[in-house]
């Protein structure tokens, strides 16, 4: 009987235990997630924006994506990553998906964005090389016109070699651009096949912690260089 008493006391104290916590919890206050400042929305934007080119394949929904970043862009004028990326799919959107009577002006616009971006940040290699694209991009039909942008965009594939080395898309574009060249002009199998090879392998090895950073480029490398391979023979 002395048993059963004790362990009645023993689970009525247990139960008033659990109550208290129980109230206790009650009465503590649900905290608030902390509110999103105006950086955090636009870097979430962005990566979202990002992670929608990678992985979508309908080229309407791909056409009106630049839209997006351009939005972000003229949101966020103090980060030099908002900028390159308007640049960059304005441009490539200009290439891919835009009436071609409207190229000149979304190609101004286009280095706009790259200009600001390399304003921002002036020692970084992505942005230089992004003005130095965007240029050889262009197609007038003016040929002095055309042989000019292609000198600017060598020199500034050039310069942003000497920022950063290791960048594998400076590689990756200076190869492309030989194999559309002739030796005459600095291009050529042979220039075409060691920049790429180089973009390749630097690829390997490129990585950054910032999930907003420039990444494209592998894929283009290593299907480029295999045709550069085939070329070579």
């Amino acid at each position: 009987m002395k048993k059963y008493i004790i362990a009645l006391l023993i689970l009525i104290g247990a139960g008033q235990a659990i109550a208290q916590d129980t109230t206790a919890v009650r009465r503590t206050p649900i905290s608030k997630p902390k509110p999103l400042t105006e950086r955090e929305k636009i870097d979430r934007f962005l990566n979202r924006y990002l992670a929608t080119w990678d992985t979508c394949s309908n080229p309407k929904i791909k056409s009106q994506l630049y839209r997006g970043f351009e939005q972000l862009a003229v949101k966020d004028t103090n980060y030099w990553t908002t900028q390159y990326y308007a640049g960059y799919y304005l441009a490539l959107s200009t290439v891919l998906y835009v009436d071609s009577a409207s190229n000149e002006k979304w190609f101004e616009r286009a280095l706009m964005f790259a200009d600001r971006a390399i304003k921002l940040y002036p020692k970084e290699s992505e942005s230089i090389l992004l003005k130095g694209i965007i240029l050889r991009m262009q197609n007038p039909s003016n040929l002095e016109l055309r042989k000019t942008l292609i000198a600017q965009s060598s020199l500034l594939y050039t310069e942003a070699k000497k920022l950063n080395p290791e960048n594998p898309r400076v590689y990756l574009e200076i190869g492309e651009a030989a194999m559309n060249t002739t030796e005459q002009v600095g291009g050529g199998k042979k220039v075409a096949l060691e920049n790429l090879t180089k973009a390749v392998e630097k690829f390997k090895t490129s990585k950054n912690s910032d999930p907003l950073f420039p990444h494209w480029g592998e894929a283009r490398a290593k299907s480029m260089l295999e045709k550069a391979k085939k070329n070579s023979k």
